[in-house]
């Protein structure tokens, strides 16, 4: 595909719309934005409908693009036995935080930390972050026959770790133990919960309780298995000094204003310059801040707070009203609705597979988990059932060209 026609990326949809700036967006010139909408918009006319305006479509992509990565969140979570609400975000990157109000509203988070230079975190972390080495061993056992010998298991992995860690450089007395799980599942299931273990604790005990947390209910008659322990340690954290009192908040003076697209309208909105906003510093959405590798967008109903360590902490007013559906084109609702639905049924098709005994539901995914209306129309089918329905039309397919 040529410049000139391909779709408009991420980068195009926030200029365009006055969200972030030619050198963040990395463009070689606005006009490539230009004729990215320009081309969208062209094939959007190519239907019966008269074309939606390009500010609501374009913004309309920013919406899809936000619900995507909030179920990919969310996915992972649930997966893991977590819901996203009980956590902050933490936006990082050139564009973490021109999605991160978005994201985190879908979510149900209420705080976004977007941590000085967002745009360099990656290279600041791996600076800072400690050494970390693990040791495993695998039980596969019945927890009532293995438990009396937990304890001597989990020293020697303690011994092996540290040793790993130490092999690195580290001195003896700069390890520390961080963390002793043992991974836990009923007998016949594949999927394990992690459970950490503490000298003198009931695992049953513990397991059942989080079993419980991950999949709404507990079976009973059913032995519970050791399938692996794992302990892990690492180098201690170098400390930073000094500490870092809260600041007394006071009102941010904005750099100018800008013209942007916020709430379905443009309107002009207040800038700052993230170098000159000092701890303390507080602003409301909508807004902007910008600086040398990265931007946020602090959306309306959302305010930020820089904290002692020069963070950007945005929290979401509980009263805020989400935006309208009518007002976005109706492909974009399409997409948005479709996304949203689609994820129900996954993450129905996940808990199901993590809990199953049946082969042929944890292993060959031979199940469909699907959302239906009131008359009993298919709305929406989970990722499973849409590969098996793939795997059945391949096969229905070379049956048919079979020579007879």
């Amino acid at each position: 595909m040529s410049p000139a026609a391909r779709p408009p990326a991420p980068a195009d949809r926030r200029f365009l719309t006055g969200l972030i700036g030619a050198p963040i967006a990395h463009s070689a010139s606005p006009a490539m934005h230009e004729r990215a909408a320009e081309a969208l918009l062209r094939a959007l006319a190519d239907g019966p409908a008269p074309p939606p305006a390009r500010e609501a479509v374009l913004s309309g992509l920013v919406d899809i693009a936000d619900e995507r990565m909030a179920d990919a969140i969310r996915t992972v979570s649930v997966r893991r036995g977590y819901d996203p609400a009980d956590y902050a975000l933490v936006a990082f990157g050139g564009a973490g935080g021109q999605h991160a109000c978005g994201v985190a509203s879908r979510l149900g988070i209420p705080v976004v930390l977007v941590p000085a230079d967002a745009g360099l975190l990656s290279a600041l972390g791996l600076r800072h972050a400690v050494i970390e080495r693990f040791a495993e061993e695998q039980v596969l056992e019945p927890l009532a026959t293995a438990a009396g010998r937990l304890g001597a298991v989990v020293g020697r992995l303690e011994r092996q770790a540290i040793e790993r860690v130490e092999s690195e450089g580290v001195a003896r007395g700069e390890i520390d133990v961080r963390r002793r799980t043992v991974h836990l599942r009923f007998a016949g299931q594949d999927s394990v919960v992690e459970v950490p273990y503490t000298e003198g604790a009931s695992l049953e005990e513990a397991f059942a309780r989080r079993y419980a947390e991950l999949f709404g209910h507990r079976p009973e008659g059913r032995p519970v298995e050791i399938e692996s322990i794992r302990v892990v340690a690492s180098s201690r954290p170098v400390p930073e000094g000094g500490e870092r009192r809260p600041p007394g908040a006071f009102e941010a003076t904005p750099a100018g204003t800008r013209r942007a697209h916020f709430s379905g309208r443009f309107i002009d909105v207040q800038v700052f310059d993230r170098d000159r906003l000092a701890p303390g510093a507080r602003l409301r959405g909508p807004a902007l801040v910008f600086e040398a590798h990265a931007a946020t967008v602090v959306e309306t109903g959302w305010s930020a707070l820089v904290d002692a360590a020069l963070a950007l902490v945005l929290r979401r007013d509980e009263n805020t009203a989400s935006s309208s559906e009518s007002a976005r084109p109706e492909a974009v609702r399409l997409e948005l609705f479709t996304n949203r639905f689609r994820a129900i049924a996954s993450d129905m098709g996940e808990r199901l597979r993590r809990t199953a005994i049946s082969t042929n539901i944890k292993e060959r995914l031979d199940f469909s988990c699907a959302i239906f209306d009131g008359g009993g129309n298919l709305g929406i089918a989970g990722r499973a059932a849409v590969d098996r329905n793939d795997e059945l039309h391949a096969t229905l397919a070379g049956r048919s060209h079979r020579p007879q």
